[in-house]
C-alpha cells in the first residue's frame, strides 16, 4: 500500500522594514512578515515535490495579510 498526499507548509522570509503598516483588521502598527506558502506532494507523510508556491504580507500580531507576487517579496527582502 502507498500512502500519498498533500501537505502545506510556512516559511517566514523576513520581516518589511522599510515601511510600517497600521492593520486594518487589529488596528495594530507593526513590521509586516513575508512567508512563502508552499503546497508539496508527500509520500509516505514526506515532502517530496513543492507543487506550488505563493507569498503573503502578513501583520505579525493577528496573522492576518494580502497575498503578494514572487517578485514584489523578493524586492522588499532585497531592501
Amino acid at each position: 500500500m502507498i500512502i500519498y498526499g498533500w501537505k502545506h507548509m510556512n516559511k517566514e522570509l523576513g520581516i518589511n522594514l522599510s515601511k510600517i503598516y497600521c492593520c486594518p483588521h487589529c488596528n495594530n502598527s507593526s513590521h509586516y512578515k513575508i512567508i512563502r506558502h508552499r503546497l508539496y506532494f508527500t509520500l509516505f507523510f514526506l515532502p517530496i515535490l513543492p507543487l506550488s508556491s505563493k507569498y503573503y504580507e502578513i501583520c505579525p500580531i493577528c496573522e492576518r495579510g494580502a497575498k503578494i507576487k514572487k517578485a514584489e517579496a523578493k524586492a522588499i527582502l532585497a531592501s
